[in-house]
């Protein structure tokens, strides 16, 4: 009986412990210090602990708005972009965002020229990002058994055969088409990502080496379009696009890819 009392009162004491540090390092109760801490206006402990809930992949809107709005109070702009640009993704956090975005836009001292996409360009990154490759491989896929299911009716159903197969060549090709499309957004959504500049400035250079010559500038604030194909090779380079249509290679370090 002894025993059976020592040893719950043992287990009792471990699980207190145990029980206080999983409190402690709860996502949420991490994140309402950190809010607290920001309040107080101790930002770096504040943004300590906002990273520490993101290295968790304990990611939202919120996190990523507070994270962007601790930059702008430590001077980064280039990285208060970069989650601001983040915290847009999310429905609840995209008005604050982009009045977030507006701001920390007019505080960088260098402005970038900014090509306008191609139209094609335009209609890929809308397919992207409002509908997915997901979506249209499912209506890709809608589509050709549509048109299977016309073509296997026309077998029993001779009257205007020629008409219904006419129709249903139509709409399984248009599903082929669109399956086709799918596969290309999707390969293009894992090739490319956008970053942001972070650091002050930096040189892009023609090749992955600071040896190389320098094709422009680069300075805090500026997009570009990464291309993780030609970079994946080179572990601490990215080779972009700038948002001015100069194409080189930055070091990892100097941006944020989003």
């Amino acid at each position: 009986m002894h025993r059976k009392v020592i040893y719950m009162v043992l287990v009792f004491m471990v699980s207190l412990p145990l029980y206080g540090y999983a409190q402690e390092t709860n996502p949420q109760t991490v994140f309402d210090q950190a809010n607290k801490q920001l309040k107080d206006g101790n930002i770096h402990q504040s943004l300590e602990l906002y990273r520490s809930i993101e290295g968790e992949g304990q990611i939202s809107g919120a996190l990523f708005l507070n994270m962007a709005l601790n930059y702008m109070r430590l001077d980064s702009a280039g990285m208060a972009k970069y989650y601001f640009l983040k915290a847009g993704e999310y429905e609840e956090t995209a008005s604050a965002a982009a009045k977030g975005l507006q701001f920390v836009e007019n505080q960088f001292s260098h402005q970038s020229v900014i090509l306008p996409a191609l139209p094609w360009e335009r209609a890929l990154n809308w397919l992207g990002n409002v509908l997915g490759s997901a979506t249209l491989l499912v209506i890709a896929l809608i589509l050709i058994n549509v048109g299977v299911f016309i073509i296997i009716i026309t077998w029993f159903v001779k009257k205007s055969a020629y008409k219904k197969r006419v129709v249903a060549y139509t709409i399984a090709g248009l599903g082929l088409a669109l399956m086709a499309l799918s596969f290309y957004v999707d390969y293009r959504t894992q090739r490319y990502s956008k970053a942001v500049m972070v650091s002050t400035q930096t040189n892009v250079y023609t090749k992955p080496k600071a040896e190389a010559s320098v094709v422009n500038k680069a300075f805090e604030g500026y997009t570009s379009t990464v291309d993780h194909k030609k970079t994946a090779s080179h572990d601490q380079w990215r080779y972009v696009r700038m948002s001015n249509g100069v194409y080189g290679w930055i070091p990892a370090s100097e941006i944020k890819v989003l």
